[in-house]
């Protein structure tokens, strides 16, 4: 933007200019004249005059005088919207209540969020002279990140007299506690008996419910933080069945396990997931009306070695029932998603080797319909609105590859380290994060 002085006066009986040095002040009314002129082409000589003037910057004695005239041309001024400070905040207010949400990895996460917020976060404005302004809201749509779990990994472990022993004798049952228990996240505790020759019972407590052993985590993590609860199985002759159920720790989210095993490898896990006040992980304000969700996940599992290897495979889909609702966003029909994972492990250097290939829960299909500003007069408050159907189902599909090796040093002590890379990581085309770890554990 330029800015020239200028000295003018009204004419009489003519809205418009008359500078008393024209040789300087007319290129720079001109230019101003015709700059506005592009810009909106509606505008007549009449209201580019009443612009120019009443955003002109007063010099002198106040109002218009004999030396300054009605004061010093501003351009940057006149080219912005003219309205009381108040509207301003009035229409920000206006973009904030329509894009006040904040979106899980399942839906897309960061690139999801852009999306919306281009349709519910931006406006067009009118000032006092009827031109238009195209006008972003201070706050967009939000994207809450789902990465690897390097952070679990790593955990403080407990002092010693806190720490599960393997061999301690609890209520006369033998205990069933693995090498990494003095870790704080996993340290359970855990009961474990034989009622009949060939049949185990187990019972625990303070255990994470539907969590993943590695970097990668849970095929949910991107919905809440890990649930924890309790567990309790039965096994016998290679058949299994269990139940397990915990809450996450911000208490939005409560999941129910029942899962069942048999001899020749193949396994069933069925899964609720009920959340309140968010769906798959997504949040709004109260405007917003998500009450909450129930979530239906079925997991094929199969194991079988080969060559050497233990390979174990797990495909999940989803079926989402979304709860309340309300004009600014409502969801039509379930919501549907997918996960899996392919692991492999063997013996390698007197340890255990894992590779996996696995990918987080991903919504196929969420359709929606939105209402999005369209239209907001800063003058008298008029604010029009349009419905959009949308489908928030992401473009890309994360993909992580994870390398891992762990080794007992002693009765007492276990070492394990592992290395992990997330492909398209949120379900975002083209992002990526890595995280390794390495943990030693002496109980």
């Amino acid at each position: 933007m330029c800015r020239e002085e200028w000295r003018c006066r009204q004419a009489v009986g003519s809205p418009k200019l008359r500078p008393l040095t024209s040789r300087f002040a007319a290129p720079a009314v001109a230019g101003a004249a015709a700059l506005l002129k592009q810009y909106w082409p509606r505008l007549g000589g009449k209201e580019i005059s009443r612009i120019l003037l009443d955003t002109a910057t007063d010099l002198g004695a106040p109002g218009v005088d004999q030396v300054y005239g009605v004061g010093l041309l501003d351009i940057e001024k006149a080219m912005k919207a003219q309205a009381p400070a108040s509207s301003f905040a009035a229409a920000d207010a206006v973009l904030t209540r329509f894009s006040s949400l904040t979106l899980s990895a399942p839906f897309g996460g960061s690139a999801a969020a852009a999306t919306l917020g281009r349709q519910t976060g931006e406006m067009t404005v009118f000032d006092r002279y009827g031109r238009d302004f195209a006008m972003t809201g201070s706050s967009g749509v939000r994207a809450r990140g789902s990465g690897l779990l390097a952070g679990a990994m790593l955990a403080p472990t407990d002092a010693p007299w806190r720490m599960a022993q393997a061999d301690a004798a609890r209520m006369g049952f033998a205990t069933n506690v693995g090498a990494h228990s003095a870790s704080r996240p996993g340290v359970p505790a855990v009961v474990s008996f034989s009622p009949t020759a060939g049949q185990q019972v187990t019972f625990a407590t303070n255990i994470a419910v539907g969590g993943g052993s590695g970097l990668s985590g849970s095929a949910l993590r991107g919905i809440a933080s890990m649930p924890v609860g309790s567990m309790s199985s039965w096994s016998a002759g290679g058949w299994s069945a269990s139940f397990s159920s915990g809450t996450s720790r911000d208490g939005r989210l409560r999941q129910q396990t029942v899962s069942f095993a048999m001899p020749f490898g193949v396994g069933l896990k069925m899964s609720e997931l009920v959340e309140r006040g968010q769906l798959l992980g997504m949040r709004g304000d109260a405007g917003l009306g998500l009450g909450g969700a129930r979530t239906t996940l079925a997991t094929l599992i199969y194991r079988r070695e080969l060559v050497g290897i233990d390979l174990t495979a797990r495909a999940t889909a989803s079926s989402t029932r979304a709860e309340g609702g309300s004009d600014l966003l409502r969801f039509q029909g379930r919501l549907l998603g997918s996960a899996f994972s392919l692991e492999g492990a063997r013996g390698l250097f007197g340890g255990r080797a894992t590779l996996g290939l696995s990918s987080p829960l991903r919504v196929e299909r969420a359709r929606a319909v939105l209402l999005a500003p369209v239209s907001f007069d800063l003058v008298s408050g008029a604010l029009t609105t349009r419905r959009i159907a949308t489908d928030l189902t992401p473009d890309a599909r994360e993909l992580d590859l994870e390398l891992g090796w762990s080794i007992a040093l002693s009765r007492t002590a276990s070492l394990r380290l592992g290395v992990a890379h997330a492909f398209d990581a949120g379900h975002v085309a083209g992002a990526s994060d890595t995280a390794s770890f390495v943990t030693i554990a002496i109980r």
